[in-house]
This record gives structure tokens, C-alpha cells and sequence, in this order.
């Protein structure tokens, strides 16, 4: 089976590509989370998520929603992503969290310009989530 990044797999995931975390194949949910969330809400959603029969979906490193959003104009993922005008709006939770003293950020990728923002990780922002496995057979 050929499939290249945007293509929507047999469960209902899209492939993004290689992960650069694990080497394997990366996969997203191919819609967002149903609501925006604080930071902590989004680490737990990832931890009870079954989405496409998968109860290993996790909130994605900044390198891999950087690649999600390179391709979110591709197959299956065109026009499954906030990218308003307000950056605001636009913005996707990361995994990584910001450590300073006293200090309550986290990364997120603003998905039309693919770059970094730190936002307060109680403040209510758009969720994807990936999983990483092998390539379907």
C-alpha cells in the first residue's frame, strides 16, 4: 500500500509522515478535539482518548505539530483546522511545557504560519492529537 502524508487510513486517522520522535509512522486524528481546552484537560483528553479504536493518542511535540500543520492543506486534512484570522484562534497545543519559576506556559503551534507561541496553559486552545505506529499493510 502506498500512502503519502494526508492520506485518511482504513480507522479513520490521517498519516502525517515519519515521526521524528519515534521513527515510525505519525498519525492525527483527522478532526480536532470537540471542544478547546486548557493545557491540563488536553494531557488528560489524550490519556482516555479512543478515537479510531486507538487508546494511545497523545498531545503531539512541537516538531510534530509543526509537520501537521505544514500539511494541513493536504488530503484529508484540508479544512479540518482553525486557521482564522486571529492568531488567537489559530493555535494547537504541544506537549512541552515552559519551565521558569513560578511560570504556567506551554508551547503551541500556530497552524497557519507553522511557528512557535507560548500560551498560559489555562487558557482555552484548539487540540490535535497523533499517535505513532507502523504503516499499514
Amino acid at each position: 500500500m502506498s500512502v503519502k502524508p494526508g492520506d485518511k487510513m482504513p480507522d479513520g486517522s490521517i498519516y502525517i509522515g515519519k515521526s521524528v520522535i519515534t521513527g515510525d509512522a505519525l498519525y492525527a486524528m483527522a478532526k480536532d478535539a470537540p471542544m478547546t481546552c486548557k493545557w491540563p484537560v488536553a494531557m488528560k483528553y489524550a490519556q482516555t482518548s479512543k478515537e479510531c479504536g486507538h487508546n494511545d493518542w497523545r498531545v503531539p511535540t512541537e516538531d510534530e505539530m509543526k509537520a501537521i500543520s505544514k500539511r494541513r492543506d493536504r488530503g484529508a486534512l484540508k479544512g479540518t483546522f482553525n486557521d482564522s484570522s486571529l492568531t488567537s484562534e489559530r493555535l494547537y497545543w504541544t506537549s512541552q511545557e515552559i519551565f521558569y519559576p513560578g511560570d504556567v506556559h506551554a508551547v503551541t503551534i500556530d497552524v497557519l504560519r507553522s511557528d512557535e507561541r507560548w500560551a498560559d496553559k489555562f487558557k482555552a486552545v484548539n487540540l490535535r492529537l497523533v499517535r505513532s505506529g507502523p504503516l499499514p499493510s
